[in-house]
């Protein structure tokens, strides 16, 4: 979860009318945000990947 939120910062300020695609093995980190979540961290991921919604397509991937 926390390497989700590292990248999520990093495109912040960067990425604007992109593409963006998470891919991620941890099945339970997108299980949490699909939650209505309630752990501090999985909020934060959640928040920021709204926040970088609102100007790109993003996509978060399951790759088992």
């Amino acid at each position: 979860m926390q390497a989700l939120i590292s990248a999520t910062n990093h495109l912040l300020p960067k990425a604007k009318q992109q593409n963006v695609v998470f891919l991620t093995d941890s099945l339970s980190a997108l299980q949490a945000v699909s939650t209505s979540p309630t752990d501090t961290t999985t909020r934060q991921l959640l928040y920021l990947v709204t926040t970088l919604s609102e100007t790109n397509n993003v996509v978060l991937q399951w790759i088992p």
